[in-house]
């Protein structure tokens, strides 16, 4: 994965994850909104991909790096937080 935005996922830090989580991964085709240069909604359609393997080991120590509490999450919940990057 080259770039794209990130989110993890948990569900109060629990066993399981987040209905959000479970509805993206039954349905990956999403469409971000965000503000074009003239100010307008722009939508750009993409899919989201679970992260795995040295792909998610990669983006969660970027996550880390940021100061993220990723590790008391998972810590918490015993269990590794998904992370899902949406393709830019």
């Amino acid at each position: 994965m080259e770039s794209g935005l990130g989110r993890g996922s948990g569900f109060l830090r629990g066993p399981q994850n987040a209905q959000w989580f479970k509805n993206l991964v039954a349905n990956p085709s999403v469409v971000l909104e965000r503000p074009g240069a003239d100010g307008r909604i722009e939508r750009i359609e993409t899919t989201a991909v679970v992260t795995e393997g040295v792909d998610r080991a990669r983006i969660a120590e970027q996550v880390r790096q940021l100061g993220s509490q990723l590790d008391d999450f998972e810590a918490e919940a015993g269990r590794p937080m998904p992370i899902v990057v949406l393709g830019c």
